[in-house]
């Protein structure tokens, strides 16, 4: 990884310089202790027995200046042999070492030798290509498909830029693309096929998210589709991070308590019988926080289908090594399990588009009649409604937006009519108008909102929800004229196709901005809870009753015992039938406790039954009931204080609590439960004002299997850069990982079984500083490893200050 834009935070506006010229003058060796601390094996460093085995030959320099920018090797002239590519932000270039076939010899270097110059190099020819921007991430790649590799690179101003070859060695200009927002540092850049298309697309990091854009012959193309939610992403790389063949992309938030997040490449859609790569749920795997994160591939003979993934845990300076496993998720519900701590939930979390939204309408309804749960939200900002379905054996896929009115505020879902699927309903409050829109899942269409007649003259919805009444569905809209609100409900029928009445709402003040149904008084018809943010909830009771009565209209001050309810809300609510009479209870989960309460005209609210939580500390904000296999209920809720999912189910001596889940970095609003992973295993899904995350409760979830660690010895380290290869052509996988405390370069090597062993280390500079080089500068700061020599072999490069020093790999020719 390239550890200055993991440490920085891969801004663009920062300055990469190494600080005066005379401290570098001080840090840096001459080349006669160069040679005596690289040559041979370094023994007296590291055991005998591996450190042997590991040895480089008289290093190269090439000196660049003191803003040197990220390097890749990449052979750019179709030589055969590789050439070092490195930004030089000073002198607003991007130079390309061309490696030469032959050294040049000291006459060679004489005639090039120019006064107040310094000599050239040796063994690489410099090609210098001049840019407008400072360059802070570059990727090489043929675009334009003509046979010659072309650069791509972010730079500042916010531009992605595309620099053709349109002859060796000779570029020019080939597109742009402003990007606001962009942030992308070396390792906050790719080009990679992560979408299982024919072409490759191009990710970048931009406002903390991973944006991905097609890339065509003809450039960068399209939207781009967002990856991420929560704090800001740092890193990303590109890998097949599972084994089956497809890239997928893990990005790094150091010091998050989830500081990876994993990208799975899936074909949704090939139930369909069309190929359809897409990037699934964001997995989140807790550990430590990191300094450094890399991918590591074991080539042949010893090659697993699957990369692995190395980290650098910052406080115990550990160095883990994973391999992302499977494991199976046993029924946390279960009542005969072990309750005593907190298990990771592992949410598989997926960005809502739009960005974060606390008003944010949200149902899960099964839209497209395939028998499965999707969910459906509003999308304000672009003045739709987005739709992300869930597909047999993949799950929820990438959200597909619709248009709808302008700015809708609220969305609903019910079977409308008597033909599946479920009629969509919208909300605009803007445009003064409620609409019933169509899915088609025969090609994926959702059609326009189709408006209903609000009976109420002059008046604006501002509520609205879908709700099952005696005489059949119905929408139930509240409107409002002024200070005056009035609640329509609409049923289909009638001359005109639909039925509308209205209720008069005596005592509402304050415009109801959502609603939830049910009997709550047990009488057979249909109760209306109404609810106005810092305002007490309203109840409209007996909706739509067959007697012929009229609702009756309650607000607290006419709702005997109102207080037992009075922190209900729309997230914090569910119906639960707790005494077991055939009819659902009101539950509401407040504090650290969920009560189940019931209403009658007379004694007016009362609690049936209530499950307090003994740690006072929790403050529950969502609520949801959960149906096993056996079709046994049990109760969650998402405790926001804790950042945790409790899961309640009711036990000899009453309620208990089954599992406590981590939700590290998810600021639950509300939850729901249902099966939303494709393979029909139980789940909680969690929202928040910019995501939704999958809890899974059964089947198969993703994890992290530890199987290699190190930690050295010596206190005065700051490892903080790992890059990976094959520094001694054994065919073993090795780590080069820098310290920039005492500047020390050390080499692991992995066996056939994938034991993690120290072999050899070296000082890659001498420092006069009493501290001993100072840490914050991170020296050497970079490593790449590529044949730069044409022997074959891959070398060492390393990144100290303001040049590069290749180091060849000894090969005993």
């Amino acid at each position: 990884m390239d550890s200055k834009a993991f440490r920085i935070g891969v801004s663009l506006m920062t300055d990469t310089t190494h600080g005066q010229s005379g401290r570098r003058t001080a840090l840096w060796f001459g080349a006669a202790a160069a040679a005596a601390a690289l040559c041979g094996s370094a023994a007296a460093q590291t055991s005998e027995s591996l450190g042997r085995y590991f040895g480089f030959d008289q290093p190269r320099m090439i000196a660049v200046d003191d803003r040197v920018g990220p390097a890749a090797a990449a052979d750019f002239d179709a030589d055969g042999r590789t050439d070092l590519c490195v930004v030089n932000n000073a002198k607003s270039r991007i130079e390309i070492y061309r490696q030469r076939a032959a050294e040049r010899s000291d006459s060679e270097m004489e005639k090039q030798y120019k006064v107040n110059e310094l000599p050239p190099n040796r063994w690489y020819d410099r090609i210098e290509v001049s840019v407008a921007h400072r360059v802070a991430a570059f990727r090489a790649h043929d675009v334009d498909r003509d046979g010659r590799l072309d650069i791509v690179y972010a730079g500042d101003p916010a531009e992605i830029v595309v620099l053709r070859q349109k002859d060796t060695l000779t570029f020019e200009t080939g597109g742009k693309r402003r990007v606001r927002g962009l942030a992308a540092g070396q390792d906050g850049f790719e080009i990679a096929d992560v979408m299982g298309s024919s072409e490759p697309e191009l990710l970048a990091i931009v406002d903390g998210k991973i944006a991905v854009w097609s890339l065509t012959t003809s450039g960068i193309g399209g939207e781009p589709l967002e990856l991420g939610s929560g704090a800001k992403m740092l890193a990303f790389f590109v890998e097949d991070y599972n084994g089956d063949g497809l890239a997928d992309v893990l990005g790094i938030i150091p010091d998050d308590p989830s500081p990876l997040r994993l990208w799975l490449q899936g074909q949704f859609g090939a139930s369909n019988g069309g190929k359809s790569g897409q990037l699934g749920a964001e997995v989140r795997l807790e550990m430590p926080a990191l300094i450094e994160a890399e991918p590591i591939r074991f080539p042949p003979p010893h090659a697993r289908a699957a990369a692995s993934i190395g980290v650098i845990e910052r406080a115990s300076r550990r160095m883990v090594l994973y391999d992302l496993t499977t494991e199976q998720v046993s029924d946390r519900t279960d009542p005969g399990a072990d309750r005593a701590g907190e298990l990771d939930a592992s949410p598989e979390v997926f960005a809502l588009k739009g960005g974060a939204n606390r008003e944010r309408s949200i149902v899960v309804a099964d839209v497209d009649g395939d028998g499965l749960l999707d969910i459906l939200a509003t999308d304000p900002s672009a003045n739709s409604i987005v739709l992300y379905r869930q597909e047999s054996g993949v799950g929820i896929g990438a959200g597909t937006s619709f248009s709808a009115f302008k700015k809708p505020k609220t969305v609903a879902a019910g079977q409308w009519d008597t033909d599946a699927p479920l009629e969509v309903f919208v909300l605009s409050e803007e445009e003064k108008a409620v609409g019933v829109s169509d899915y088609d899942p025969s090609d994926g269409t959702m059609s326009f909102p189709q408006p209903l007649s609000i009976k109420t003259a002059g008046a604006s919805p501002v509520a609205m929800n879908f709700v099952m009444l005696k005489e059949g569905p119905a929408v139930a809209v509240v409107v409002k004229d002024k200070r005056d609100h009035t609640l329509e409900i609409h049923r289909p029928g009638g001359e005109d196709g639909i039925v509308a009445t209205t209720v008069v709402l005596e005592g509402v003040n304050r415009p109801p901005q959502s609603m939830i149904s049910g009997d709550f008084d047990h009488d057979g018809a249909t109760d209306l809870l109404l609810f106005t943010p810092n305002e007490p909830l309203v109840m409209v009771r007996s909706v739509g009753g067959t007697d012929g009565a009229p609702p009756v209209v309650l607000t607290d001050k006419s709702m005997p015992q109102f207080g037992l309810v009075q922190s209900a809300g729309p997230d914090n609510t569910a119906g639960f039938d707790a005494d077991g009479d055939g009819f659902d209870e009101l539950l509401i989960a407040n504090e650290n406790f969920v009560r189940a309460c019931t209403f009658s005209a007379d004694k007016g609210w009362r609690v049936v039954e209530q499950a307090t939580m003994p740690d006072s500390s929790s403050r529950l904000v969502g609520l949801t009931v959960q149906t096993g296999p056996d079709g046994t209920k049990r109760i969650a809720a998402a405790d926001k204080a804790n950042e945790r999912l409790i899961i309640m189910s009711r036990g000899d001596d009453g309620w208990i609590v089954d599992r406590k889940l981590r939700l590290s970095g998810i600021d639950v609003n509300a939850i729901a439960a249902g099966s939303f992973t494709g393979d029909g295993s139980p789940g909680i899904v969690c929202f928040s004002p910019d995501a939704f995350g999958v809890v899974r409760l059964g089947g198969q979830r993703l994890a992290l299997e530890e199987f290699a660690a190190y930690r050295s010895d010596a206190d005065d380290r700051l490892e903080h850069e790992m890059e990976v290869g094959d520094v001694n052509g054994d065919g073993f996988v090795d780590l080069i990982v820098l310290d920039a405390r005492e500047q020390m370069c050390t080499i692991f090597t992995l066996s056939a079984a994938r034991k993690l062993h120290h072999a050899t280390e070296f000082k890659v500079f001498e420092s006069r500083l009493f501290s001993r080089g100072e840490s914050r500068e991170f020296e050497p700061s970079a490593a790449i490893i590529a044949d730069l020599t044409g022997d074959g072999a891959d070398d060492l490069v390393l990144e100290v200050h303001d040049r590069y020093m290749i180091l060849p790999q000894m090969t005993g020719r």
